[in-house]
């Protein structure tokens, strides 16, 4: 289904609120907690960029909002175990989630817990899928060896550094002298 352009008479992006049907509609990534979409869509039908609204609940002032944010983070990050499972349904009410600023109390604070969190998340995938590759691709492929050399002539190279690939002649005595 396309996504569709423009706003409502709120500002919300009509592509946002497709989104937030579709968490609702979707399986519960953590089965364990079939109501975080209902938070995780509440947050989504709220979207905004607007900094003024960083970390502004849509249940600010309301007794269960950090449940809510909770909840939210619960289903993102279930979400995005789906996603790394190679489920796509989740991909557009994740970019929704993760970019709207009403999720992020302070936005410019890297070790605000639900940003460290999906920081150690992505970390630990990013690892996961850099082994797939070097075991599936480059190792598979031989591409150690063809690209040996590849850059010998540049100066402050900075290869990969992985198991599957000889040292380029660039850093070769660089590497014995250090």
């Amino acid at each position: 289904e396309p996504e569709p352009e423009g706003v409502d008479e709120d500002g919300v992006p009509l592509a946002a609120k497709q989104a937030a049907k579709a968490i609702r509609e979707l399986d519960p990534p953590d089965p364990a907690h079939p109501d975080d979409c209902l938070a995780a869509a509440g947050y989504v039908e709220q979207y905004t960029v607007d900094h003024e609204y960083s970390g502004v609940s849509p249940w600010k002032g309301q007794p269960d909002e950090a449940e809510k944010r909770e909840a939210t983070l619960r289903w993102q990050n279930g979400a995005l175990e789906c996603m790394a499972a190679h489920d796509a349904k989740y991909k557009r009410p994740l970019l929704y989630m993760i970019t709207n600023r009403r999720l992020w109390p302070d936005p410019m604070n890297p070790e605000e817990p639900g940003f460290a969190q999906l920081k150690a998340f992505a970390g630990e995938k990013l690892d996961a899928l850099y082994e797939a590759a070097e075991r599936e691709i480059y190792a598979a492929l031989g591409l150690g060896p063809k690209l040996d050399g590849v850059c010998a002539d540049v100066e402050n190279v900075h290869p990969r550094q992985d198991e599957h690939a000889g040292l380029a002649a660039a850093i070769a005595s660089v590497v014995d002298n250090g």
